[in-house]
């Protein structure tokens, strides 16, 4: 009768051990599904966010040229200055003379908008020779206009060696595309010394209408703000 029992007893104790293991095993089964949904989902979500992060970056460029877009060379630019303490030097850039040809509405209304297209990026690729980007900030506003910041401005005759560069690179060049060739393209530099506490609202505006003025006066021409403009 006691051999009986312990049977029994037995009997139970490993049933309830079977029901137990098989309890586990689907718990483990599903804790396993459970966290492989959750590395999934947090792949999904890491894949979003990647998606995001290069949408974030994409909207920071001009989808032309690469360069700095408006909006985010403004950002770069306050930064910079509040980051420095010091004098950097501002350029407005074009290659626009409307009364004189030779420029990017010349280009589109001879050759094509494809034409026009490729200058704004031969014009960028010719900044990036020559305005470094482990000292200058590049970007592009749109059609012809374009702007450079030094944030190591050493002064005026350092500027003015590197216009000379780039004038030698894109205006003493001619450009040439698809069998198309403008001799002495416009090149139109307004400049200006900035700072922390320079209104830089203003001083746009100021170069801006400075580029506009000195523009249809040559091809080649720069000025700082406050002189007379170099015309050639």
């Amino acid at each position: 009768m006691v051999k009986n029992n312990e049977r029994r007893f037995r009997g139970i104790v490993f049933g309830v051990l079977a029901v137990s293991l098989v309890c586990l095993a689907y718990a483990c089964y599903g804790w396993m599904q459970q966290a492989k949904a959750l590395s999934a989902k947090q792949e999904e979500l890491g894949q979003v966010q990647a998606q995001l992060d290069e949408s974030k970056s994409r909207e920071a460029y001009d989808e032309v040229t690469g360069l700095y877009n408006f909006e985010e060379f403004q950002k770069r630019m306050q930064q910079s200055l509040q980051e420095s303490g010091h004098k950097q030097a501002w350029m407005y850039i074009t290659f626009k003379s409307t009364k004189l040809g030779n420029d990017l509405k010349y280009i589109n209304d001879t050759y094509g908008h494809i034409a026009g297209r490729q200058a704004m990026i031969d014009f960028a690729e010719a900044m990036k020779d020559v305005f470094l980007s482990d000292r200058y900030l590049l970007g592009h506003m749109g059609g012809s206009a374009y702007l450079v910041l030094d944030t190591r401005f050493k002064g005026r005759e350092d500027v003015l060696a590197k216009i000379r560069q780039f004038k030698q690179r894109w205006h003493d060049t001619p450009w040439t595309y698809d069998g198309h060739r403008v001799e002495h393209p416009a090149l139109n530099l307004a400049i200006a010394e900035v700072d922390a506490s320079s209104d830089l609202e203003s001083i746009r505006r100021r170069l801006f209408s400075l580029n506009k003025q000195s523009r249809e006066e040559a091809l080649f021409v720069y000025c700082f703000l406050g002189d007379e403009p170099v015309m050639e």
